[in-house]
């Protein structure tokens, strides 16, 4: 009995320290990783899978949780913007041309965008690339989808440091 005692205590030992050493590695392979991550906070995307095969957006990314997000921050007031109702107001931008301000607007009247994720980002040196998967309230009598939230068609906002900081310059979706 007492023999059986030592072992089991033996045993127990054993595997609290075994739950030591992994808890001790997994803390480490975590702040491994996050160091990593602060030390390549250049690069916004960590990972990029594209599926050539999907008919809407089909990518899956992670993104860089350090990354700098200042030219997100102009990107979403311009969907700011859309989601309250101002579209001339935000797609007034350097890169868009009257007739298809006209056209989108008319567009976002009948399918108001009601929230957004963003779910890919190419930087290059002439700028940056957001893509929006948003998510739409349909208003048009036509369809049987009328005042239903759906998610919609990609949005890309392209975006460039100016002198004065980053800002939104174009602006498309398809509908």
């Amino acid at each position: 009995m007492e023999r059986k005692l030592r072992r089991n205590k033996t045993r127990m030992r054993y595997t609290i320290e075994m739950i030591k050493k992994s808890v001790l590695i997994v803390l480490a392979l975590v702040a491994a990783g996050a160091v990593w991550l602060l030390l390549t906070r250049h690069n916004p995307v960590v990972y990029r899978h594209v599926d050539r095969a999907a008919l809407q957006y089909g990518t899956f990314t992670i993104l860089n949780p350090f990354r700098d997000r200042a030219p997100e921050i102009q990107a979403e007031k311009v969907l700011q913007k859309l989601t309250e109702g101002k579209c001339s107001e935000a797609l007034a931008l350097p890169e868009m041309e009257n007739e298809r301000i006209v056209y989108l607007c008319e567009r976002e009247n009948t399918s108001q965008i009601q929230s957004w994720s963003l779910v890919d980002r190419r930087d290059s040196e002439n700028g940056v690339e957001l893509v929006y998967r948003p998510e739409r309230r349909y208003i048009r009598e036509t369809l049987p989808i009328n005042g239903e939230v759906h998610i919609g068609p990609a949005i890309t906002i392209n975006a460039k440091h100016l002198s004065d900081g980053w800002s939104a310059l174009g602006y498309d979706t398809y509908y």
